[in-house]
């Protein structure tokens, strides 16, 4: 889906800071002058799409989205922790533009270095995702889709938080893990090119035909023509470095943490990061279609 800066377009609008603040104050009117039309069109071809959802009203849809995100939450244990080790009140609950702002606060140190910023949107659609996800969830136990027009009704939006929640604090986990697996790639590159063995050179570039080309360590030895034997070494000496940067940079237990992310459906991120890495110039692609190896690297030195 694109991104637009018009307020009557029908297309998410790029991520605008002082919209997003105001909200965090309760201030929704431009929030809803500029995301009224994209989140009803998101949540009218969800409907559309899924025929377990049909005579669900997307209006009705829209007024419990609106008024999850308006509801104060906290972020999970794990968030906290990473909002006390920047500096930030770990228990003070706050609606879902402030958190998204707060997040990238968390991690504007990265973002200064240039490494992937997660958009608004984004965050959007997946609270969207898990909220309809959950009324199919709800329907098929028959129970009704309860009218949230009155902010009173407490007991029904209740319901509903959760999944909020959910959402939001996914979206951070991603992020930060997004974030922690970039920098480390941006190591391990380094590394490798400064590497005095051949086999140590090609640790970065192993990863990559390994998750993004998907070759096995068969393919990956023809590729590189050298003895399978010896790539199956050198991919777990990869993994085996990535580990350990990865370790130094966030320390033991973080690094636990982030195991724990990438093994709740983000498993993508590192094949991902490594694409945008190696596939963003032609050069890259270019080295990557021929034989990464000459007969002088077929030995380990």
């Amino acid at each position: 889906m694109t991104e637009s800066n018009d307020p009557n377009s029908e297309d998410f609008p790029t991520t605008r800071k002082s919209v997003l603040q105001e909200a965090a104050s309760d201030r929704w009117e431009r929030f809803w002058q500029i995301y009224l039309k994209p989140c009803l069109r998101e949540i009218t071809l969800q409907i559309r799409q899924n025929p377990k959802l049909c005579g669900v009203e997307p209006e009705e849809v829209l007024n419990e989205f609106y008024l999850a995100l308006r509801r104060p939450g906290k972020f999970s244990h794990e968030n906290r922790k990473l909002l006390q080790k920047a500096g930030f009140p770990a228990d003070k609950s706050s609606n879902v533009p402030a958190r998204f702002l707060m997040r990238q606060k968390i991690l504007g140190e990265l973002d200064e270095q240039g490494l992937p910023n997660a958009r608004f949107r984004t965050l959007l659609k997946s609270i969207l995702k898990h909220m309809l996800v959950d009324l199919l969830r709800r329907r098929g136990r028959t129970v009704p889709l309860s009218n949230l027009a009155d902010e009173e009704s407490d007991g029904a939006l209740e319901a509903v938080l959760p999944v909020v929640e959910t959402s939001v604090d996914q979206f951070i986990d991603r992020d930060w893990a997004r974030h922690q697996i970039a920098k480390a790639l941006h190591t391990l590159v380094a590394r490798s090119q400064r590497a005095t063995t051949k086999g140590r050179r090609r640790h970065a570039r192993l990863l990559y035909l390994k998750h993004c080309k998907g070759l096995s360590d068969s393919e990956i030895a023809s590729h590189e023509a050298i003895a399978r034997t010896t790539i199956v070494e050198q991919v777990a000496e990869a993994h085996a470095d990535l580990q350990q940067i990865l370790t130094e940079q966030c320390g033991k237990e973080e690094t636990e943490n982030l195991q724990a992310v990438l093994a709740s459906g983000n498993a993508d991120l590192l094949p991902q990061l490594l694409s945008e890495h190696f596939d963003r110039s032609a050069e890259s692609r270019a080295t990557w279609s021929t034989r990464g190896s000459t007969a002088s690297d077929r030995r380990d030195e």
